[in-house]
């Protein structure tokens, strides 16, 4: 599972809930794993949890657990503060192309070589939509064959907002996790009860547990769509384009949602965003040029040792099931989402 979204937008309390943990969590540096167990009856389960800290700065550094071994294994998780409504939905268009980018980059890889593996995860994908889904195809539709959630956090903060800013902006995220297949819930991270559903999705995605079946669309609640349930027609027009005939109106893309939330919600200036890049060989500094050089070098360590140790922590988990299928185990079967779909290399 990874983990990223906006920079102190509640990343971390959100694992601390997945871990059942009750203390306050510490600032996150860079990219840190964290594991959550889960055990039903005999079997016990470990969920691989990667957080990816300072926004959108360090987006490079989801390349390091997301390879061509694991990829049908992952989960993306998004988390956006809904407290800044025009800082939420920049973030995560960011990191919405991020993820399709790496998924499709580490999927082209694995069809090159002759996987079964793209073609099984994107059937998979599919079929929670089914072929009666009105949007399935739509040239709009975009959905990842990776899993995404995105979370809506500090809904507390955002349900004050004014009614017609809050009801565009619950459609413009319906639209946008429509049409990538990614399951949209918002929740107070700081409230049991509201935390509850969301600890729910995470679940299913992180132990397999029973999806969460529950849908609501009514912007004057917190949202819960999962894949499939939501369609262009529910989510309708974007303001610009609702008071046009029905009849005449064509589809409203992307672009027009964006422009219509520009209107309601003027982007802040933020001076960081127009520095100009800095060539700092013309202002060379001995010592911490040295240091910057050792710091790369264990950045690239770091990703060679992560694509070693992912097939072979994949190796002992298929000894270990054969272990438990001979000793006559409770199904005799280990479970992956590979095997559930027919995805055989």
């Amino acid at each position: 599972m990874i983990v990223v979204g906006n920079k102190q937008g509640g990343k971390s309390s959100l694992i601390h809930r997945l871990q059942n943990k009750g203390d306050v969590p510490t600032p996150t540096t860079a990219l840190e794993y964290r594991f959550a167990r889960s055990t039903r009856g005999t079997i016990k389960d470990v969920c691989h949890i990667w957080e990816l800290a300072g926004g959108t700065h360090l987006t490079d550094l989801i390349d390091i657990p997301v390879s061509e071994s694991n990829i049908h294994l992952s989960t993306f998780v998004i988390v956006i503060d809904l407290s800044t409504p025009e800082t939420a939905l920049p973030v995560l268009e960011h990191f919405l192309d991020k993820v399709q980018t790496r998924s499709k980059k580490v999927l082209d890889g694995l069809e090159a070589r002759g996987s079964k593996r793209p073609k099984g995860l994107k059937q998979f994908a599919f079929k929670k939509y089914g072929n009666e889904h009105p949007d399935v195809n739509n040239d709009s539709m975009y959905i990842c064959p990776v899993p995404i959630v995105i979370v809506g956090a500090k809904y507390d903060l955002f349900r004050d907002l004014e009614p017609e800013k809050r009801k565009l902006f619950c459609k413009t995220l319906r639209f946008l996790a429509h049409t990538n297949g990614a399951t949209l819930i918002f929740a107070n991270l700081k409230d049991d009860t509201s935390c509850a559903k969301v600890r729910r999705v995470l679940n299913h995605h992180a132990f397999r547990s029973n999806p969460l079946q529950e849908v609501n669309v009514d912007y004057n609640k917190p949202i819960v769509i999962t894949p499939g349930q939501d369609s262009f027609s529910q989510i309708g027009p974007p303001p610009s384009e609702a008071g046009k005939d029905a009849v005449g109106r064509k589809f409203a893309s992307y672009d027009k949602w964006r422009n219509d939330f520009d209107r309601y919600f003027p982007p802040k200036k933020d001076s960081t965003s127009k520095l100009e890049p800095i060539d700092f060989s013309k202002y060379p500094e001995p010592r911490i040029d040295a240091l910057r050089a050792q710091k790369d070098e264990e950045l690239e360590r770091m990703r060679r040792n992560q694509q070693q140790k992912i097939p072979v922590k994949e190796l002992l988990s298929m000894v270990s099931g054969t272990q438990q299928k001979s000793s006559g185990g409770a199904n005799g079967k280990g479970y992956s989402r590979s095997k559930a779909m027919g995805m055989a290399q």
